[in-house]
């Protein structure tokens, strides 16, 4: 038997919403589960709480359903069981215990559920609900998350002012989180808020003050590159100091740099080692990479003793939490120092577009034009139509639509009768919105009748099927007599063809495009041409472990058979350069990954294939693959996911896919959802995904030991690996390869292969991409 694992939606970010001014409720006594499950930013717990990626997860479920039971109407151990569910990701149990505490009145629930449903299921209707629903009922969280919808462009069009809207009064009740975010809004800015670096620094003073570490760190770099102040170094050392002495990594590694280049402070090694040695153990990565290669450098100039020092002085340093690094303590900034921008609580220029209110005799606001929303998102959810108006009898929008929500506004409709032809796939929306509900599609060159252009907005009101609706109106265009082409001369006795009209010609144009021959459809080859064609793919790369003869524990059999089918089959039919490692040690494991690390370049994708032993510490609910020379209970030669993670975040290759075929090797992931392409999606959604940075994993079970047999000389998870390669032809991305073989093993074993995302290693949207073609040589 091989062991694996699985870590679940962390809804981390909520850790640091401090200011919540909810009543706590101590309606049970203080229980094991409080101390196991209780939220740290749970304005009813009544404990400090615990972290997500701290919880015990077994220990809290089974402290819950203890408190549950002896205080079932307790909402607060309600949550917290709900809270332990999901943390095991057993989200089919969790939510009726998360919605039914929410609905109840226990705000913070709320959030919890969107955040579910966002980060886990990305079923991005749901979320806005449930956010929308606790933002009603004035839930911080809630209301947060929601803004943070706006600021990513997540489910909804990137807006900045919508997110401004909701942060401000956050802002005003002194939440240092919102305040901070108000400040990143103007750092960057978007096509609602203009970049304005003098209104950031207001905003990141302010959280500065509240005692915002990150804030604290960002005024040192606008201090440093004169963004939006006159340029002081000094200055920037001494808020870096501030953060840094807060514990936020990114302050300590800028405050190192400052000491070791000797730019606005003295030059001093030591110092710059200190700082970058508090920084080596951060949670961010990139943070980390940063101080361990400064780290290895400066140790060359420093004598044994400055070591032992600095040694001395950080062994007494700790590590602050998450939700540490914005406590609410005054900073302990030099009392000299004066910020060279008068604070502002709230920016006076900036104001929110006003709630429209609809004249008695003709209602018309017009309303800001809305962004298309990102490529292939479609948030699902759109305000039903005000009671009394025409639409009111419109069918409901699907995707668990917040029906109680009203429409901010009325839309004003220019009428006009034409009709309009598709460029491309479009979708028919509810609303003129791209967040709004999905009612209709139209294909490419479907005709549609437009009926009106909202007034204001680049959107169109149509019909389609009867069906009021509205459409991009850089989707559609004005369909036009278009001239029949020639078709081959008829044989003398045939009758002449009918002279076609204007609109048969049209219809003609349209049926064309809309609905191809057969016989212009192109083969498999020629269309994975055409893919090639218009997409680099870059090079591939494979690194392929194969462990059988464990020296301490119970030696595998498949392993390396597994591994050499798949290396010979990336190597035969899909061109990859293969390194192959059998009976690997954990100095052979790193090794190779420091190898791949240093050759890669941006434009390669890497494939580690790992069949082996793997296991998981219930104490601190991490992963582990073990080498062949690991012991069951000493870890010392033990490699742990969180390695792996961040052995594959330091990687230049664009894509990095990790197959893991071994027991809890699920904890290196959370949980994804499939996608549908159609044929004339493929090509464009290739190209971007082949742009974006993907760092995926697919594991052969979550918590529960997978088998090291069951498909002949394979295991039952590898058999269905090669089988699903051979299956697949042309270009495919890697959820397509995993939806091929995921039935298969769940039909033959015990074990419920998944994939996903690697959390924390840079993972910026794109996918893996494996193209089924010959090697060159």
């Amino acid at each position: 038997m091989r062991f694996k694992g699985t870590i679940g939606f962390g809804a981390t970010a909520m850790a640091v919403l401090l200011s919540m001014s909810v009543a706590a409720r101590a309606d049970a006594p203080v229980t094991d589960c409080d101390n196991l499950a209780a939220h740290p930013a749970d304005p009813n717990k009544v404990t400090a709480g615990v972290q997500w990626d701290l919880m015990k997860g077994r220990e809290a479920i089974r402290a819950c359903e203890a408190a549950v039971q002896s205080y079932p109407d307790s909402l607060r151990l309600r949550f917290q069981l709900g809270r332990s569910l999901l943390r095991m990701q057993r989200r089919d149990d969790a939510l009726p215990h998360l919605i039914d505490a929410a609905e109840k009145g226990y705000l913070i629930a709320y959030s919890n559920i969107g955040g579910t449903y966002q980060f886990d299921l990305k079923n991005y209707a749901e979320a806005l609900k449930w956010y929308r629903r606790g933002a009603e009922q004035g839930d911080d969280a809630s209301i947060y998350h929601l803004a943070e919808l706006y600021i990513d462009g997540t489910g909804v069009p990137q807006n900045f002012s919508e997110a401004m809207k909701l942060y401000v009064p956050l802002a005003q009740k002194n939440n240092a989180l919102a305040v901070y975010k108000i400040g990143l809004m103007y750092t960057r800015g978007d096509h609602t808020v203009p970049r304005d670096y003098a209104k950031a620094m207001q905003w990141y003073q302010r959280a500065a003050e509240l005692g915002f570490a990150r804030a604290q760190n960002d005024i040192g770099y606008l201090l440093e590159e004169g963004l939006g102040t006159k340029k002081d170094v000094a200055a920037a050392a001494k808020w870096y100091r501030v953060s840094a002495e807060q514990g936020w990594s990114k302050g300590q590694v800028n405050l190192a740099r400052l000491h070791e280049d000797g730019q606005g402070v003295a030059q001093d090694r030591k110092e710059a080692f200190y700082w970058y040695r508090l920084a080596k153990d951060s949670r961010e990565t990139d943070d980390r990479n940063r101080a361990n290669a400064r780290i290895d450098e400066l140790r060359k100039r420093l004598s044994p003793q400055e070591l032992a020092e600095v040694d001395a002085r950080a062994n007494k340093w700790r590590q602050l939490a998450p939700e540490e690094t914005i406590a609410m303590l005054p900073p302990p900034a030099d009392p000299n120092y004066r910020p060279p921008v008068e604070l502002a609580m709230v920016d006076k220029s900036y104001t929110p577009a006003p709630a429209a209110k609809p004249a008695p005799a003709k209602p018309a606001t017009k309303t800001a034009a809305a962004p298309s929303a990102p490529a292939g998102v479609d948030a699902g959810y759109v305000p039903p139509p005000a009671p009394g108006s025409k639409d009111a009898g419109a069918k409901a929008a699907p995707g668990g639509v917040d029906a109680g929500y009203v429409p901010p506004s009325v839309i004003e409709i220019e009428s006009m009768e034409a009709k309009y032809v598709a460029t491309k796939s479009a979708n028919v929306r509810g609303g003129p919105d791209a967040a709004a509900a999905l009612v209709g599609k139209l294909d490419r060159g479907q005709q549609v009748d437009v009926t009106g252009k909202v007034k204001g907005q680049n959107w169109l009101a149509v019909t389609v099927d009867g069906k009021k609706g509205y459409v991009s109106a850089g989707l559609v265009e004005p369909a036009k007599p278009t001239a029949v082409a020639a078709a081959p001369a008829a044989p003398p006795a045939a009758a002449p063809a009918p002279v076609a009209t204007p609109a048969a010609a049209a219809a003609a144009a349209v049926a064309a495009v809309a609905a191809p021959k057969a016989d212009a459809q192109p083969s498999a080859a020629e269309e994975l041409a055409q893919i090639l064609k218009q997409v680099d793919f870059g090079s591939y790369h494979a690194l392929v472990i194969g462990n059988t003869g464990y020296k301490h524990i119970e030696k595998l059999v498949s392993p390396k058979a597994d591994a050499n089918a798949i290396s010979k089959l990336l190597r035969d039919e899909f061109g990859f350069k293969v390194t192959t490692i059998m009976d690997a040690t954990r100095s052979d494991i790193i090794s190779a990954f420091a190898k791949m690390r240093a050759s890669l370049k941006e434009r390669d994708n890497l494939l580690v294939y790992y069949a082996g032993h793997g296991i998981v510490d219930d104490a601190t609910q991490r992963g582990y693959w073990l080498p062949i020379d690991a012991e069951r209970d000493v870890p010392t030669n033990w490699v742990s996911t969180a390695d792996i993670t961040d052995m594959v975040r330091a990687m230049s290759a664009k894509h990095v896919m990790i197959v893991a075929d071994a027991c809890y090797s699920g904890t290196l992931m959370r949980t994804a959802s499939a996608r549908v392409l159609t044929a004339r999606e493929k090509v464009p959604w290739l190209k971007r995904m082949s742009e974006k940075r993907a760092r995926v994993v697919m594991s052969s079970g979550g918590m529960e030991p997978v088998m090291d047999s069951g498909g002949g000389e394979h295991s039952v998870f590898a058999k269905a690996f090669i089988t699903a390669l051979k299956e697949n032809t042309g270009a495919f991305d890697a959820l397509t390869l995993f939806e091929t073989l995921r039935r298969p093993v769940v039909l033959n074993s015990d074990q419920t292969p998944q994939f996903a995302d690697i959390r924390n290693a840079g993972h910026d949207g794109g996918e893996f991409i494996f193209v089924r073609r010959p090697a060159a040589n």
